[in-house]
């Protein structure tokens, strides 16, 4: 059993946004607008305390039984420490709530590890329980209001007691309230689960200009290769802001991308990211968001996210990722390569996660 401090990134994140607030996607806060938040995030939380929930967090109890508790080395070993928190599986239906202390500030990351001692019974499919990770704004609402699911975990889970690593990052900045993450267990003779380890800390930008809005036709802190005239800034159409980047399909292998002397070391945590829209992108050609990291021992890793082909309205991609090694630069680029049709780009970004 890996008791490492993390074991396997599992999750991407969200778009919380004012107007649409519960699509599940991922938006950056506007770059260079400063937050009226002030930051309130939440230390480390592995639950060893005399008592349970910990100050400032709460439990919403269903079933009568079994609801969260906190349990430790007597029936499995904690991800660190001695003790998590833990959901028993009962008979009766369960739809067990752990909410955490309220928090706010403009951009979030929540981390934490999770497992299973009955993989078999928690299943993304067709599991008779689950682990939700909702943003709670406000009351507690079953979903039914404005909070936001952030994902279900079950997919991390592929080993009976295996711990794995989850983060999930937010963008608050269009709501001026402290909010919750809720940790929501539902099943009917389920399996047990545990989460431990949560954190909740800010996150900032590694690029420049990552939704076009400085520059002429071309944006600033970006270069091209193979571009043409038709390939330029577009204030017509954009995710945020007043600007996007327009690329139209050619035989070239087009390119914009950005270098960013960004040394950093192994197991660091960053998000590659990026918005598009298209109109008849071809399938099978390179439409994408790609992250290059350099090593210093001279090899590279690279995460990057795909875009739908075909013509589709603005979708936003997010991958969160540990670096393998210490590196020296990282470079970012969108490519549109051999293509057809015109896509838009906005919000192309790469995230550093901050401790």
């Amino acid at each position: 059993m890996n008791r490492g401090r993390i074991i396997k990134v599992v999750a991407v994140a969200l778009l919380i946004s004012m107007v649409f607030p519960l699509i599940v996607a991922a938006e950056p806060p506007p770059p260079g607008e400063p937050s009226p938040l002030s930051p309130v995030i939440m230390p480390n939380e592995s639950f060893e305390g005399f008592v349970f929930p910990p100050s400032g967090w709460k439990v919403i109890q269903t079933n009568t039984n079994q609801t969260w508790m906190q349990l430790g080395l007597s029936y499995f070993l904690p991800h660190s420490g001695v003790q998590a928190a833990v959901v028993i599986a009962d008979a009766d239906p369960q739809d067990e709530v752990l909410l955490t202390p309220k928090v706010s500030g403009a951009g979030m990351a929540v981390i934490f590890s999770s497992m299973t001692l009955d993989v078999a019974k928690c299943k993304p499919e067709d599991g008779v329980c689950d682990l939700e990770v909702w943003l709670v704004k406000g009351a507690w609402d079953v979903g039914a209001g404005n909070d936001v699911l952030l994902g279900t975990v079950d997919s991390a889970w592929t080993e009976n007691g295996e711990w794995e690593f989850t983060a999930y990052i937010v963008d608050l900045s269009r709501y001026y309230r402290p909010v919750r993450i809720g940790f929501r267990y539902k099943g009917q003779a389920g399996g047990w689960i545990a989460v431990d380890d949560v954190t909740i800390i800010a996150y900032q930008w590694m690029n420049r200009n990552p939704s076009f809005e400085d520059g002429g036709k071309m944006p600033k802190a970006w270069q091209g290769k193979n571009l043409t005239a038709l390939d330029k800034r577009d204030n017509n159409k954009f995710k945020t802001g007043s600007w996007s980047f327009k690329m139209k399909g050619s035989r070239a292998k087009k390119s914009l991308f950005q270098a960013m002397d960004y040394p950093g070391y192994a197991n660091d945590i960053l998000a590659v990211m990026g918005c598009s829209k298209s109109n008849n992108a071809k399938a099978g050609r390179p439409y994408q968001v790609v992250a290059t990291i350099f090593h210093r021992d001279g090899s590279r890793e690279r995460h990057k996210v795909k875009f739908t082909p075909g013509t589709h309205p603005w979708e936003c991609k997010i991958k969160v990722f540990l670096t393998k090694e210490p590196y020296k630069r990282i470079d970012l680029a969108i490519k549109y390569w051999r293509n057809r049709g015109k896509a838009w780009f906005d919000d192309v970004g790469l995230y550093s996660v901050v401790p």
